[in-house]
């Protein structure tokens, strides 16, 4: 009888190893899709605590400090969110400015940095409830209330060229542009499915457990993202963009990037040039975080992927 017992047009058995091999590929893959699932839960959880914040209080103390400083400095003041708060990349506890106090007494001009903060201070404290813990830092002054809330505000003085800052490390003033910089960061965030803030909130909570100084400044993490979501075409998932983010930063740390806001030249200036002793002792910090990410991906150890980064 034609075709008994043969395997002519009908299904071919698969061989005892061929199935091990089905049965061993198709587990891999199952324990991918959890590792995946695991770790994009984890921080979806981490971004409701980065974005708990209470921003109705924050106002309301905004408002006081406003307030004080309105009946003790001549002219007027504008107090408005500023730095990481207005970008919309605030991570409550590691973002390092709350505001911009914006102050328009022509005589803060004239005045160096160091002395328009130690007046700034002194008014805070002559104004504010004596139950406030008030200091400064090299830039700003940060107000501590008793119930544990911190609000840390940036003086400013408006000069001929417009908005200015302290340059750090210096005595002098630095011109501004925030909401040049505000926009560009807006403008990519859309571009990328509003997938770049989350990362860069992420980012910088991971960074912070960087010691020591190796850790690149807020403002360098967001323009390092921005340049690094340019060619981003991974997953739209938390986890593979904070990846892309870790292994593109530890090549864009080597060169200076351009200060499209106009505040500085560079705003990695802190780094020295291309290729610089601190440019390579930092991209090696960012490459091991890529690489134990990698690692704990291969291993689909979500436990070890998410300590790389910081635990809760």
């Amino acid at each position: 009888m034609a075709g008994s017992g043969g395997t002519g047009g009908g299904l071919q058995r698969a061989r005892p190893d061929q199935l091990q091999q089905q049965i061993d590929q198709s587990t891999i893959d199952t324990n991918r899709v959890i590792h995946a699932e695991r770790v994009n839960h984890a921080l979806a959880e981490r971004l409701t605590e980065y974005n708990d914040r209470d921003a109705e209080a924050v106002q309301g103390r905004l408002g006081d400090i406003r307030d004080s400083i309105g009946g003790a400095i001549r002219g007027t003041v504008d107090l408005r969110f500023g730095g990481s708060v207005a970008k919309g990349t605030y991570v409550e506890g590691l973002s390092d400015i709350d505001a911009l106090a914006i102050l328009s007494d022509p005589s803060l001009v004239d005045l160096g940095p160091k002395e328009a903060l130690a007046r700034f201070k002194e008014t805070l404290e002559r104004e504010l409830d004596p139950s406030y813990g008030i200091k400064t830092g090299a830039l700003a002054v940060t107000v501590t209330y008793p119930d544990g809330m911190t609000v840390q505000v940036l003086p400013a003085v408006r000069g001929a060229d417009g908005l200015q800052i302290a340059r750090p490390g210096t005595n002098l003033w630095s011109t501004i542009h925030p909401e040049a910089f505000a926009r560009k960061l807006t403008d990519a965030n859309r571009e990328s499915g509003n997938l770049l803030v989350p990362t860069i909130k992420l980012a910088k909570g991971a960074l912070a457990k960087i010691s020591g100084g190796g850790a690149p400044a807020g403002y360098h993490v967001e323009s390092m993202a921005i340049e690094a979501f340019k060619d981003f075409s991974g997953p739209r998932t938390p986890k593979a963009a904070l990846t892309h983010f870790f292994e593109r930063a530890s090549q864009l740390v080597l060169r200076p990037i351009v200060d499209s806001t106009g505040q500085s030249v560079h705003v990695d200036g802190y780094l020295g040039a291309a290729e610089s002793p601190k440019r390579q002792q930092m991209s090696a910090a960012l490459d091991r975080i890529a690489r134990r990410l990698t690692n704990a991906d291969r291993a689909t150890d979500s436990n070890r992927w998410m300590e790389t980064i910081g635990e809760f």
